[in-house]
């Protein structure tokens, strides 16, 4: 938690301090808030941290959440306030779909899209055999 917040105040004063970066604008970032990748959990921080912030900021993009199944009902909704979503590791494949999550966007690729990367590596290295470990939960 400690160094997520402290990564999140370099990039912001990073940001801020580079006019050739968002020039005209200044970040300001809320509190960090874990949702534990709980969907009830990360619509609640959605709603504490930038809805109501909206009187004193104008709220502009959103950075989380981690995982798919908090993510999913963030994304489905922060369009209706105009809010951009920016997710840093949330690989599910439903989140491609742009008609219904307008305003998101990931630096993870959806793990639909890592398929082809992986079979590359296979092919690469001649292997015949391999094993996968998932679970049911969206990531």
């Amino acid at each position: 938690e400690m160094f997520r917040t402290l990564f999140v105040e370099l990039a912001v004063e990073h940001v801020n301090n580079n006019t050739s970066i968002l020039a005209g604008y200044k970040l300001v970032s809320t509190p960090v808030m874990d949702s534990e990748c709980d969907h009830i959990k990360s619509l609640d921080a959605f709603f504490s941290s930038v809805v109501y912030a909206t009187d004193r900021y104008n709220v502009i993009a959103l950075l989380g959440c981690g995982c798919g199944v908090a993510t999913e009902p963030v994304a489905e909704i922060s369009h209706r306030w105009n809010i951009t979503q920016i997710s840093y590791a949330s690989g599910s494949s439903v989140l491609s779909n742009r008609a219904q999550f307008k305003n998101y966007f990931r630096t993870w690729p959806s793990f639909k899209d890592i398929v082809p990367g992986l079979v590359s590596i296979l092919k690469h290295y001649n292997w015949t055999r391999v094993s996968f470990l998932t679970q049911k939960e969206n990531l």
